[in-house]
């Protein structure tokens, strides 16, 4: 049996006895090196790569033959990944202009935004942006959850049994 680590790296990822096999990141949880990932063999697509905590990957474990180990190659790429998170925070003014600001201030490519008022003075917002690692991530997080009125900021997950996102990342 071979372990990943004496496979060719494809798109950052080493898969289990295999060389130049098809990868595709899923888009329900958008792993970013660093994070724990899991593959599972896909029917005619390749090797989908899920991050170990995501519940849609959770659901692949009733089919354990379908899993393959993988891991991310040594350094990671300079590609970049599509991170979504979610920030919960009084309302109040300018806490648009003040999330902005600390993306902007960490080169975050912001791709889009969604703001919604569910109770009388809370504020949830929903961001999809690019990072090229974990580390990243982390860091917008922390800066994000020091602004005034920010309850928590935190990276979405997808809901277990494909439905809409929900954002504990401990589930």
């Amino acid at each position: 049996r071979h372990s990943a680590q004496q496979t060719k790296a494809v798109q950052g990822v080493l898969v289990e006895g295999m060389d130049n096999c098809l990868i595709k990141f899923s888009r329900c949880c958008t792993p970013v090196p660093g994070d724990p990932i899991v593959g599972f063999i896909t029917r005619g697509q390749g090797v989908s790569i899920h991050r170990a905590d995501c519940p849609n990957a959770q659901d692949l474990m009733t089919e354990p033959e379908r899993i393959i180990e993988v891991e991310w190659e040594g350094t990671p790429t300079a590609a970049t990944y599509q991170v979504e998170i979610y920030i919960e925070a009084l309302d109040r003014m300018n806490l648009l202009r003040d999330v902005t600001v600390i993306l902007s201030e960490m080169g975050a490519n912001v791709l889009s935004c969604s703001t919604s008022s569910p109770r009388d003075g809370m504020v949830e917002m929903r961001f999809l942006f690019q990072v090229s690692d974990i580390n990243h991530i982390d860091i917008v997080l922390s800066k994000l959850r020091g602004i005034e009125g920010v309850f928590d900021a935190r990276r979405m997950v997808p809901k277990a049994g494909g439905g809409k996102k929900k954002t504990r990342s401990d589930a």
